[in-house]
C-alpha cells in the first residue's frame, strides 16, 4: 500500500516535495460475509440462492421458529462437537413413531404461508 504525499520544503512554505509512504501488509482472508457481499458486489451469484429457494427455506423455517417462540418446542443445549442432547427415553410410544418413519419427539411440520403471502 502506498500513499503519495505533496509536503513543504525544508524552509520555503511554497517549496513542495513528493513524499511517498509505504507499508508491505500481508495478505488477509476475508471473513465469510465479508466474501458474500464481495461476491454480490461483483454480481457473482454463486454464493447466493434463487428466489424460490429462499421461498422454499422459509416456507420449511417458518413453522420451526413459531413453535419455537410459543414454546412449543423446548431448545436443549448442548456441548460442542458433541453427538447433541441426549434423547428421549425409549418407551412404546417412541418406539411406534420411529417404526412409522418418525424420529421421537419429532412433530409434524404445519405448511405456512411464505414471507410474499404465495
Amino acid at each position: 500500500m502506498a500513499l503519495d504525499l505533496n509536503v513543504n520544503g525544508m524552509g520555503d512554505p511554497f517549496n513542495l516535495e513528493d513524499l511517498t509512504l509505504q507499508a508491505d501488509l500481508a495478505p488477509q482472508d476475508l471473513p465469510a460475509y465479508a466474501r458474500l457481499l464481495l461476491a454480490v458486489l461483483e454480481g457473482d451469484p454463486t454464493l447466493s440462492i434463487r428466489g424460490d429457494e429462499a421461498e422454499e427455506s422459509w416456507r420449511i423455517v417458518e413453522p420451526i421458529l413459531k413453535e419455537w417462540a410459543a414454546g412449543g418446542v423446548p431448545l436443549r443445549r448442548y456441548a460442542a462437537g458433541s453427538d447433541g442432547p441426549p434423547g428421549p427415553t425409549t418407551d412404546a410410544g417412541a418406539g411406534a413413531r420411529v417404526a412409522r418413519g418418525r424420529r421421537p419427539g419429532a412433530r409434524r411440520a404445519v405448511p405456512a404461508r411464505s414471507r410474499s403471502g404465495r
